[in-house]
């Protein structure tokens, strides 16, 4: 019996230990950005909390913000998608909630979107924020900017796609959602296509040989007699 206690008992250390360790330097009691890396200026702290949470009153989709000093060996979307479940971000039950997770030091981003908001920023567009506006600035060590600019593009990118606007947002540098390879083919792309695909089926059926029924005989091949 107190073999199988002390089984339990392990069990349960293994368990709990790495949820306790998991949710090291998150802390949402400021609003909706928890700054666990300490790299963001007060003021521009202040203001993204101020705009999510116009963000969610107008459309009850919710960003979180989060920063860590070090994830180890982890990526960035698995935590991001663990903080997703432990807090539950966005509308109760609706699935429209958005994490960013942020790791300065060792430049692992992850912008992860709810199913219901998956349209507002779709993977591209997480592409082009992170490698494009972000990251550019991490390398010049100008974290609060690099988190700032591309929260603020989330956060209009969501807005957008309710049909709202963030109070007190006025931002005009934001970069055009990247179109995708579908979008970039313009109708004369198509028609080329098109005449090109028509052409070959046009070659293939000009050169392609007649067909003979044979059968064996004398060790080859021969046509039929009656077709002499």
């Amino acid at each position: 019996m107190s073999k199988r206690l002390l089984f339990v008992f392990l069990f349960c250390i293994a368990i709990l230990i790495p949820s306790s360790y998991s949710m090291d330097n998150i802390n949402f009691a400021g609003g909706f950005v928890s700054d666990g890396a300490n790299v963001i200026r007060f003021r521009e702290k202040n203001l993204l909390n101020l705009y999510l949470r116009d963000l969610q009153k107008k459309t009850t989709s919710g960003i979180a913000v989060v920063t860590l000093p070090s994830i180890g060996t982890q990526r960035a979307e698995e935590r991001a998608m663990y903080i997703n479940k432990a807090f539950r971000v966005g509308g109760y039950g609706k699935d429209n909630g958005v994490v960013v997770v942020i790791v300065p030091e060792e430049k692992k981003i992850a912008i992860y979107t709810g199913y219901n908001v998956e349209d507002a920023i779709p993977d591209i567009r997480k592409k082009q924020i992170i490698e494009e506006v972000m990251l550019p600035e991490f390398d010049k060590k100008f974290y609060t900017k690099g988190i700032y600019d591309g929260l603020v593009i989330c956060i209009i990118d969501i807005a957008n796609y309710y049909g709202k606007k963030v109070s007190g947002l006025e931002y005009k540098e934001v970069p055009p959602m990247p179109k995708t390879f579908i979008q970039k083919i313009t109708p004369i792309n198509w028609t080329i296509a098109i005449l090109f695909l028509f052409t070959g089926i046009l070659l293939y059926f000009i050169t392609k040989k007649p067909e003979f029924e044979c059968y064996p005989g004398f060790g080859g091949d021969f046509r039929n007699i009656d077709e002499w």
